[in-house]
């Protein structure tokens, strides 16, 4: 598929995967990235294509969030004692794909909601429930289960936002869900350089604790 191939090819040479080599076919990423990193652009590059052909929105200016995100939980999870990191990547690149939905659905989804959920995740998706009765975390969840994803990483897409880890009670699921809470605020902070607030730094302070994680790690 030229379409699926040419998104592959611009993704392998971006920043988040590249450090100077050009990468000019499909065979010199293959044999350049790995197999398994090769699968994870592959996978991504299809995500954005079906998003923008269901959505009309464009993800390209968005490579950069939506793989940094997925990297992180991956590396979140490397650090994380029986944490899969195929599947927290997973997690990263799926757990916001509901937001686009919304976005074509409801015009005015920008302004009421969507540019909450980093300042203030918790408080956002109950205004996405108060203005539209359905919060991002569902739609992702019926995605990520159309696409035939693991469940664990289905539910963890489902509950990335919910703002007490203990009510949920499988293990690797709740491992997968903080992962997620975790690498999102990482990514703001640091790499967009979002500032930080109240529930951000308690979502933070809820992973690390489910996580056994510390501020060295």
């Amino acid at each position: 598929d030229l379409m699926i191939s040419g998104l592959t090819l611009k993704s392998a040479n971006s920043p988040m995967f590249n450090q100077g080599n050009k990468i000019t076919s499909v065979r010199h990423a293959l044999s350049f990235l790995g197999i398994d990193r090769f699968k994870k652009l592959v996978l991504t590059s299809v995500l954005k294509i079906t998003l923008e052909e269901h959505t009309g929105h464009v993800c390209g200016d968005n490579d950069l969030e939506v793989f940094a995100l997925g990297y992180c939980c991956e590396r979140i999870a490397d650090l994380v004692h029986d944490a899969d990191g195929d599947d927290a990547f997973l997690c990263g690149v799926f757990s916001d794909s509901g937001t686009l939905f919304m976005s074509k659905r409801f015009p005015d989804y920008g302004h009421v909601a969507s540019t909450r959920l980093h300042r203030s995740p918790i408080s956002g998706t109950c205004a996405e429930m108060y203005h539209y009765t359905v919060h991002h975390g569902l739609l992702s969840y019926l995605f990520s289960k159309r696409w035939q994803l693991p469940d664990s990483v289905c539910l963890a897409v489902y509950y990335h936002h919910v703002p007490n880890l203990a009510l949920i009670q499988d293990y690797h699921v709740r491992t997968l869900t903080a992962i997620i809470g975790l690498g999102s605020v990482l990514v703001d902070l640091v790499i967009f350089a979002r500032q930080s607030t109240d529930e951000t730094q308690q979502l933070y302070s809820n992973c690390m604790a489910e996580l056994c994680l510390e501020d060295p790690d």
